[in-house]
């Protein structure tokens, strides 16, 4: 994500700039990490003196201008910055309603043990990306199937709604088929049917229909994955504390809009793939994760095309 975006959010740009002066220009954070990796950090043209100053500056932008906050139990860990304790807790009710809806595509018989996050689009509809949906689906023809691995055996598909730093007990449920797979000229998004809730166990669908527009305030809900080949990893280890494939929430602002997609600046990784986007005043899904290049965007699915989508789909 691009933490230039916390300077464009002036309550919260005052408040991280306090937490630095707090730290002291050219001290170490506590804790402080080897500085080796500095060399792969930029300088601001009007930041610190020093790239060591910059690496703790930017460690400091990230961990309370765009936080990633664990869930357990259904509801997020406190953030260190109190303007997002604000805002997020303004926007609990329908954060809490989401985070229910939201879980982790697990396979078995295959070589991976989960491949990204899906959420509920309808009591019985998820909506993930089509780049996960391949790792596990395959087409024949007009056909959308299961792989099948080596011993022949085919891929089977859960979505587990919990996955908590912590533990807990899972709440599992089967991808029955695949609904639909966007080709690739198209949106990067996927819908597979998954099997009823007969004890009622698991949240409500989230609405689509949340905002759009840039600087729009939203959370992102997913399953962030270790993903050091794509990030710096010591500014990644700060933020996440080394803690991954468990369920997180990720406040930031939407920047960019084009004809299918919008740009956020959330604090994501590689198993945020098929997050909801969630708008914090209503509650409703903004957009779908797809994908990121660090210090520069993230980037998802406009939650009115997946909803265009699915009325087409007649689901």
């Amino acid at each position: 994500m691009d933490i230039q975006g916390v300077y464009l959010d002036p309550e919260l740009a005052e408040e991280v700039r306090a937490k630095i002066r707090d730290y002291g220009i050219g001290e170490r954070m506590p804790g402080s990490v080897d500085f080796g990796m500095a060399e792969h950090m930029e300088m601001h043209r009007s930041g610190p003196s020093s790239m060591a100053d910059a690496f703790a500056t930017e460690a400091i932008v990230r961990l309370y201008g765009r936080p990633a906050l664990l869930i357990q139990g259904d509801t997020f860990v406190e953030p260190q910055s109190e303007i997002w304790r604000n805002r997020l807790s303004t926007a609990r009710q329908g954060l809490e309603a989401a985070i229910r809806a939201v879980g982790r595509i697990e396979l078995r018989d295959h070589d991976l043990d989960w491949v990204g996050t899906g959420w509920l689009v309808r009591d019985e509809v998820i909506v993930t990306n089509r780049h996960v949906a391949e790792l596990f689906i395959n087409r024949h023809g007009d056909k959308l199937m299961f792989c099948r691995n080596h011993l022949g055996r085919e891929v089977g598909a859960r979505l587990d709604f919990r996955e908590e730093f912590g533990g807990g007990t899972a709440l599992e449920y089967r991808l029955l088929e695949p609904i639909h797979i966007e080709d690739r000229s198209g949106p990067d998004m996927a819908f597979f049917r998954i099997e009823p809730d007969d004890a009622g166990r698991r949240g409500d669908p989230i609405i689509l229909g949340g905002r759009e527009e840039p600087e729009t305030f939203v959370a992102t809900i997913g399953y962030p994955a270790w993903d050091g080949h794509r990030n710096e990893p010591e500014q990644m280890r700060r933020v996440f504390n080394d803690i991954y494939n468990v369920k997180r929430l990720q406040p930031g602002q939407l920047r960019f809009q084009r004809e299918f997609w919008v740009t956020h600046d959330c604090s994501t990784l590689g198993g945020n793939s098929g997050s909801a986007v969630i708008d914090l005043e209503s509650g409703k899904a903004s957009a779908l994760h797809f994908g990121g290049r660090y210090r520069e965007a993230n980037y998802a699915v406009l939650g009115s095309v997946v909803s265009e989508r699915l009325s087409n789909l007649g689901v």
